[in-house]
């Protein structure tokens, strides 16, 4: 007994001789007129018929990816991928310190790429140690000041002395603690 769509089959065959459906076909023809690259009518998805033959379509170029701000587009077989910009990266073009857009925090740009910033050989400190150091020698004259004032109106000179000296000391230390808070700050990987 004839299934009811073989003749429907036989008919198709004989309206459509040139006409062979992919498993014949080259890899990446969906419908084709013969087993040649260059004999595709129709394509399977990710390519583009080009002179009969299937070429791969690079999403990347034709921006039609969807790839994150901090991801770049790289073109598959038939697809394509977001792959994560370098670290020294904020956005990027491609793969690797060469197609940054702009440089990442702790990175500068040398011609050709970003690198990383030795922050230890930098003449410029991140901290700024010398308004530290300002503001201490201000706060220690301003004690002497108030030193020379209290011996003009009689107070003991020790006393006076032991008192400015206690607040210079204090100053001091608290400026210390800065500069070693902002040495290890800067230069942690030294």
């Amino acid at each position: 007994m004839l299934r009811w769509w073989l003749p429907w089959l036989l008919g198709l065959a004989l309206v459509l001789p040139g006409l062979t459906l992919e498993n014949s076909c080259s890899e990446h023809c969906k419908a084709c007129g013969g087993p040649e690259r260059d004999q595709c009518l129709q394509c399977q998805p990710g390519f583009s018929l080009h002179d009969n033959m299937c070429v791969d379509i690079d999403e990347c170029g034709t921006e039609l990816d969807t790839c994150p701000s901090d991801m770049y587009c790289f073109n598959t077989h038939s697809s394509y991928e977001c792959r994560s910009c370098d670290r020294a990266c904020v956005g990027c073009m491609g793969g690797g310190p060469a197609r940054c857009k702009k440089c990442a925090p702790g990175y500068t740009w040398s011609g050709v790429k970003c690198v990383d910033v030795d922050e230890c050989s930098e003449e410029v400190l991140v901290c700024s140690v010398f308004h530290m150091l300002m503001s201490a020698v201000r706060r220690c004259w301003s004690v002497f000041q108030m030193l020379m004032s209290a011996v003009r109106r009689g107070w003991s000179v020790f006393q006076m002395l032991m008192s400015a000296v206690r607040r210079c000391w204090s100053v001091f230390q608290m400026l210390m603690s800065a500069v070693r808070r902002c040495w290890s700050a800067l230069c942690f990987r030294c």
